[in-house]
């Protein structure tokens, strides 16, 4: 077995499916370059079930890990920074706790971090799947910009990098204040600041992740409630002059009046801007 000198950081919580969860965790066991230790953040209370399944990842597991227990459920962002500060290596993968790695990303990654050293946090492409009686269905790959300069512009209108595709220097990380709590927006944030203190963040033109969605994928990112936390979020990044005025009127009609149309309408706005 080959083994690279990063960790990889992932949280559950209590409402995550069994089934799904255990296929996240057996595409960490079948990379082609495993990590020196996985942080599990266990993320409030977790059933017996859940339990299990990490019960069964340790068992099979021939690397280090780290088992981070919350007392209480925090919002996603509170719950990685738990984790990172217990990372011990300097390069850090995130995963989902239903998303699948394919075998070669962390390979990829790793080996891409290690030949550009100027290079602070590197993503991919992501592909979105759901399952019928067991089978894969794969749907539409989610690009993002690839190169520096055209992530920059990007990010001042959507986040420039899927999440549970990224690999990061932890100290970078670390010295751009790690994960804050912004609830559905926590990454988004982190990116900003990275950027804002002028490091350098790439995406591989590659799938490297199949990400699970479902029926409800768009509707839980509409209503009032998202529709506050999206405007919350502009005036915060307006405020701390990581976009202008215009900027911050444009996404309030194209990312947080979006949020208070049915999902279907919604579903076709972010197609349309993400084409």
């Amino acid at each position: 077995m080959l083994y690279g000198e990063y960790s990889i950081l992932l949280s559950v919580y209590g409402q995550e499916q069994p089934a799904f969860f255990r296929k996240a965790l057996k595409s960490i066991l079948e990379q082609t370059l495993l990590p020196r230790q996985v942080v599990l953040v266990e993320d409030g209370y977790l059933p017996e079930r859940l339990m299990k399944v990490i019960d069964e990842f340790i068992a099979k597991a021939e690397f280090e890990i780290t088992i981070v227990k919350l007392e209480k459920t925090y919002d996603l962002g509170q719950a990685l920074d738990k984790g990172l500060k217990k990372c011990s290596c300097e390069i850090v993968a995130r995963a989902d706790s239903d998303d699948l790695n394919l075998f070669t990303r962390m390979e990829g990654q790793y080996k891409y971090l290690q030949a550009h050293q100027n290079v602070a946090v590197v993503g991919a492409y992501i592909q979105e799947f759901y399952e019928a009686n067991g089978v894969i269905k794969k749907l539409e790959i989610r690009k993002v910009p690839l190169e520096a300069v055209a992530i920059g512009r990007f990010s001042k209108r959507r986040n420039p990098l899927n999440h549970m595709s990224v690999m990061f220097r932890k100290s970078v990380i670390s010295k751009c204040g790690g994960y804050v709590k912004m609830l559905h927006f926590e990454d988004y944030f982190l990116w900003l600041r990275v950027l804002a203190r002028g490091y350098q963040i790439v995406n591989l033109p590659k799938v490297m992740v199949l990400a699970r969605t479902g029926k409800n994928f768009y509707t839980k990112r509409t209503g009032w409630k998202y529709f506050r936390e999206e405007f919350n979020f502009q005036r915060k990044i307006l405020a701390e002059h990581f976009i202008g005025p215009t900027i911050f009127l444009g996404n309030f009609f194209t990312r947080v009046i979006v949020r208070l149309c049915p999902p279907k309408i919604m579903k076709f706005v972010y197609k349309a801007l993400r084409n």
